[in-house]
């Protein structure tokens, strides 16, 4: 992946995060760039394109938080 979209994206979900904190919600990452972080310094073998690494992909960048609801975005 090239790095500015890399960059782009961090750029995005820095800015969702704090639209949806700001809101009061509480905000947790917990998306396929959290999970892959963690895998790929426990094992140097993580392929992406795996069938793990496809799954991991699909799952949502944040559980947000808030007085009547969680939700999964």
């Amino acid at each position: 992946m090239k790095p500015e979209n890399l960059l782009k994206g961090r750029m995005a979900e820095s800015l969702i995060e704090e639209l949806l904190k700001s809101c009061g919600n509480k905000v947790y990452r917990f998306g396929y760039e959290a999970v892959l972080q963690n895998l790929t310094q426990l094992e140097k073998s993580f392929d992406r394109e795996s069938e793990v690494g496809q799954r991991i992909s699909s799952i949502p960048d944040f559980i947000v938080i808030n007085q009547k609801k969680i939700s999964l975005v």
